[in-house]
C-alpha cells in the first residue's frame, strides 16, 4: 500500500521503478536494487535503472545472462526466481567472477514472464554473503509484481495517450470533417476541420447535440442520423450553409460504431466537401447539354476513333449516314468499307495525315457512303482533331459529321440550271438575231411592233421558267398566258385539255408559236371581227403531245403565195419540238395542227 500511494502520481514508468528501487533497497538495506529489461534474444539484457547505497557503485549497462551462470540462465528463462546466498560458494568460480565484478556477493533476481517469455528482471544484491530469509523473498517478489503491473498501465496509457495523439493528428490533417457522435446524438470528438467551418474551438463543439451546432440543417440530416445509430451505415449528399466558410456541397458518411454487446453505441461521421465536383458535375451537364443541343439542332453527328485498338464510336446520326442501323457494333472497317470506291482513297489519305505526330493536319474531308444496310448514297461532310500524348503518339481521332446530301444536290441543280441558263440565253439571242433579219415591215414602226411583240413573248416564257426553276410547267399554263388579253377584252375563245407536263426546253418555242398565231388572228383572223371564235385544243399522244388551233367566223382567208416570216419562224419553233406545225387555209378561218415530240 506504500509503494502505490508514493507511485500512483508519478507520471512514468521510469520514475516508478526508480522509486520501487529506491524503497525497497532502503527497506531491505541491501547495496543495491536493479530493473532490468529483457533483449528479445533472451540472452541479453540491460539494467536501465537502480537504486545504489553509500559507497556502491551503479551497475547500469548491458549484460549476457550466460555469463551469470547455468542457474541464471535455467531460473529465470523458466521464471523462477535466482536466490544465491554467497555466490563464491554455491557456484562455479568463473560464474562467481562475473557477480564479484559488479560488487555482488549475494542476490535475489526476480523475473517477469509474460506469454511465455522473460520480459524483465528486478533484483536487489549484497556486497558480501547474505543468507535471504522466505520473507525477503516474497517482499521482493511482491515488489517486482506490483511495480511491473503499475509499470505496464503506465504504459498503456502513455501508449493510448500517444495513439490519441496520434490519431488526433491523423485527423486534424485528414482534408475532411471527422466526430464522433454518442447515442444521445452529442458530438464526442471533432477534429480541426470543425473549426474551420464552424468557426468555434473544438472545445465548444465537444459536448453539444448536432442539432444545437448545425442548427437549420439538422433537419435535413435528422432521418440519416436516425438510420445510422439505428445501426444503418449511411451515405448521403447535401448543400449545407456552414458557419465560417459558407455554403459547401459535402458528402457525409454515417458509420455505425457498435460495443461489446453488439449493440450501436454511437457513430463516427465523416464529412467531405465535394463542392468543386458538384461545381464541375453542374458544368460538365451545362456543356453536354449545350453540345446535344448543338448537335440536334445542327444535325451534327459524333465520332471516336480508339487508335488503339481500332474501336470506332459512332452516334446514331453517323450510324444513319452509313445505312447502320443503331446498336450494331461498328469498326474502321465499316468506316471503310461503307466509302464510295471513288472517295477512299482522299480520305484514307486525310485520315492518316490526322494521325501523322510530324503534320497533326485537321481531318476537314467530304465523301460519299453507300449505306451498308439500305444501299443508298449520301453526301457527307466530316471534320476531326487527332488526339496526341507527351510522346506524340496519336491516342484517338474525334470529330463530327453532317449529312450534305441536300446540299450536293442543291449544287449540282444549281450547276445544271447555270449551264441551262447559259443555253437557252445563247439560243434566244440566236432566235432574236434571226427576228431582227428576216422580219418583213417597210415601216420602222411597224418593225419596232413586230420585233417587241415576239420579244415579249420570249420574255413571258422567261418568266414563266424562272418561276419554277426552270422546271417547266404545262401546256394549258403556256395558253392561258398567251392568249389572257384575247380572253380578257371578252373574245370567244374556248380552251380545252388536260393538264399536261411541259418541260422547260418546250416551252419557250411553244409560247413563240402561239404568240405568232394570236398576233395574226388579232391581225387578220378570226379575233380581228366582232363574231370571231377561237378553239383550241390540245391531247398527250403516244410519241408526244398535241395542240389544235382552230379559227371560225372570221374573214375569208386564202393561202398566201410564199411563206412569211411567221411560217417560217412557226416552223424553226416546231422542229425545236422535235416535231411539226400543219396550215389548213379554209374559207371558216385557220386552222393549225401542232405535232411535238416526247421529251428526252
Amino acid at each position: 500500500m506504500i509503494l502505490t500511494r508514493a507511485t500512483s502520481t508519478l507520471p512514468s514508468a521510469e520514475a516508478v521503478m526508480m522509486r520501487a528501487a529506491q524503497m525497497i533497497g532502503e527497506h531491505m538495506g541491501v547495496a543495491i536494487c536493479a530493473y532490468a529489461d529483457m533483449d528479445p534474444d533472451q540472452d541479453g539484457f540491460t539494467i536501465r535503472g537502480d537504486w545504489a547505497v553509500s559507497g556502491s557503485t551503479s551497475i547500469v549497462g548491458r549484460y549476457r545472462l550466460a555469463d551469470f551462470g547455468e542457474m541464471a540462465v535455467e531460473n529465470l528463462s523458466r521464471g523462477l526466481p535466482l536466490v544465491i546466498n554467497d555466490n563464491l560458494a554455491e557456484i562455479a568460480a568463473h560464474e562467481a567472477a562475473t557477480f564479484q565484478a559488479i560488487g555482488i556477493g549475494a542476490t535475489i533476481c526476480m523475473p517477469l514472464v509474460r506469454d511465455g517469455r522473460l520480459r524483465a528482471l528486478m533484483a536487489v544484491h549484497h556486497k558480501g554473503p547474505h543468507f535471504w530469509t522466505d520473507r525477503e523473498l516474497a517482499l521482493v517478489r511482491e515488489v517486482t509484481e506490483r511495480s511491473w503491473a503499475f509499470v505496464e498501465r503506465v504504459a498503456s496509457q502513455a501508449e493510448l495517450a500517444d495513439s490519441a495523439a496520434e490519431l488526433r493528428r491523423i485527423t486534424d490533417a485528414a482534408p475532411v470533417l471527422i466526430a464522433y457522435i454518442d447515442r444521445d446524438e452529442r458530438y464526442r470528438f471533432v477534429n480541426r476541420g470543425y473549426e474551420a467551418w464552424f468557426g468555434r474551438p473544438r472545445e465548444a463543439l465537444q459536448g453539444q447535440r448536432v442539432h444545437a451546432v448545425l442548427g437549420a440543417a439538422y433537419d435535413r440530416v435528422k432521418p440519416y442520423l436516425e438510420a445510422a445509430l439505428a445501426g444503418e451505415r449511411v451515405t448521403f449528399e447535401s448543400r449545407v450553409d456552414y458557419p465560417a466558410s459558407g455554403p459547401r456541397d459535402v458528402q457525409v458518411d454515417y458509420i455505425p460504431r457498435r460495443g461489446v454487446d453488439g449493440g450501436v453505441v454511437g457513430l463516427y461521421a465523416v464529412i467531405s466537401d465535394v463542392t468543386e465536383r458538384i461545381e464541375a458535375e453542374r458544368a460538365l451537364l451545362q456543356s453536354e447539354t449545350r453540345l446535344r443541343l448543338a448537335t440536334e439542332f445542327g444535325e451534327v453527328g459524333l465520332w471516336d476513333v480508339d487508335n488503339g485498338d481500332g474501336a470506332l464510336y459512332w452516334d446514331d446520326r453517323v450510324r444513319a449516314l452509313f445505312g447502320q442501323s443503331p446498336g450494331v457494333p461498328v469498326t474502321l472497317d465499316d468506316f471503310y468499307g461503307g466509302l464510295h470506291p471513288d472517295d477512299l482513297e482522299p480520305t484514307s489519305r486525310a485520315y492518316a495525315a490526322a494521325c501523322d505526330p510530324a503534320a497533326q493536319d485537321l481531318y476537314d474531308v467530304e465523301y460519299r457512303t453507300i449505306g451498308a444496310e439500305d444501299g443508298i448514297e449520301r453526301w457527307v461532310a466530316a471534320k476531326g482533331r487527332g488526339v496526341f500524348d507527351a510522346e506524340d503518339r496519336c491516342l484517338r481521332v474525334v470529330g463530327t459529321a453532317i449529312d450534305i446530301t441536300a446540299r450536293k444536290h442543291a449544287e449540282a441543280a444549281r450547276d445544271l440550271l447555270m449551264r441551262e441558263v447559259d443555253h437557252r440565253a445563247r439560243n434566244a439571242l440566236a432566235i432574236i438575231q434571226s427576228i431582227v433579219r428576216l422580219t418583213d415591215a417597210a415601216d420602222p414602226a411597224e418593225f419596232r411592233q413586230a420585233i417587241h411583240g415576239r420579244i415579249e413573248a420570249m420574255a413571258r416564257a422567261q418568266s414563266a421558267l424562272a418561276r419554277t426553276q426552270w422546271r417547266g410547267g404545262t401546256i394549258a399554263e403556256v395558253v392561258r398566258e398567251e392568249l389572257a388579253s384575247a380572253i380578257s377584252t371578252g373574245a370567244r375563245v374556248r380552251l380545252s385539255g388536260g393538264e399536261i407536263a411541259l418541260p422547260a426546253d418546250q416551252l419557250q418555242p411553244l409560247s413563240m408559236i402561239l404568240h405568232e398565231l394570236a398576233t395574226n388572228a388579232t391581225k387578220y383572223g378570226a379575233l380581228s371581227v366582232r363574231g370571231g371564235r377561237l378553239e383550241v385544243s390540245w391531247a398527250s399522244e403516244r410519241q408526244g403531245w398535241s395542240l389544235a388551233w382552230e379559227e371560225h367566223e372570221g374573214p375569208s382567208v386564202t393561202a398566201p403565195s410564199r411563206s412569211g416570216f411567221g411560217s417560217r419562224l412557226m416552223a424553226n419553233l416546231a422542229r425545236q419540238l422535235d416535231g411539226q406545225i400543219d396550215f389548213d387555209w379554209n374559207r371558216d378561218g385557220l386552222s393549225v395542227r401542232l405535232r411535238a415530240g416526247a421529251p428526252p
